[in-house]
């Protein structure tokens, strides 16, 4: 190759890579299912911003919280989000009620979910609660339908008890301290949250089937597994970067 081929391949090259560099990232509106974006949900919101994961796939992406799985699912549902990660418990619920959405990578496994039994309230059994009020973060929390289905198996129905949306933080513990509600159905780092300041559960009741539960996973609509495919893709590999 002489010399002039390789300083027109070498301009060619820089062409392309000033286009490339050029071109304008895909805004890309992340939800993620929690009152609070708190450290524990770092992975799907600051550090894959501050490292340039999503940069590098071209995109320019905004993490926002929700009030729950419900809430952030509505938001995609509607076209006001791109995506969300949420509990597929709470995407197939929306599919049944005839939604037209997927989700296609699982962000987060195990389960994050339980029924809690504060220290020093006498309770010590799912059956305790009956006649019990029990806190959630949302009525648009996974962790609602989690309370519903466990107090289901041990032989409560809804009549039983009483679900109270008492959110996280000190609204929470005040909810708890003031005895407007008995227990709680709420996340781990909610509960590692009350525990810091003095609110322990003696017991937290997780169903054992869930041990294995696939609990983030990215919900969008199925329109854009065809029509936005690089995208979503590209919004996978920047969190999956931070699990290598």
């Amino acid at each position: 190759m002489n010399r002039f081929a390789v300083v027109a391949f070498a301009v060619a090259g820089f062409l392309l890579l000033d286009q490339t560099s050029g071109r304008a990232a895909e805004k890309v509106t992340l939800i993620h299912s929690v009152p609070q974006l708190t450290s524990l949900f770092s992975f799907g919101s600051s550090i894959p911003i501050e490292m340039g994961f999503w940069k590098e796939e071209g995109l320019d992406v905004e993490a926002l919280p929700a009030p729950g799985a419900a809430a952030a699912i509505q938001l995609v549902v509607g076209g006001r989000a791109t995506a969300a990660i949420a509990n597929p418990s709470s995407e197939m619920i929306s599919v049944q009620k005839g939604s037209t959405i997927k989700f296609y990578y699982s962000a987060q496994r195990g389960d994050i979910f339980g029924v809690g039994l504060p220290e020093g309230s006498g309770l010590s059994a799912l059956a305790d609660l009956k006649g019990k009020s029990i806190g959630v973060t949302s009525f648009a929390s996974g962790g609602t339908i989690y309370a519903k289905g466990l107090l289901s198996e041990a032989g409560l129905s809804e009549n039983d008890y009483t679900l109270v949306e008492i959110g996280v933080g000190a609204r929470a513990a005040a909810a708890l301290k003031s005895n407007q509600v008995q227990a709680l159905s709420m996340y781990d780092e909610a509960y590692a949250q009350l525990a810091q300041v003095g609110l322990r559960m003696s017991k937290i009741i997780r169903d054992p089937r869930a041990k294995n539960y696939i609990s983030g996973s990215i919900v969008v609509q199925n329109e854009d597994l065809q029509k936005r495919r690089a995208m979503l893709i590209g919004l996978a590999r920047g969190l999956s970067l931070i699990h290598i």
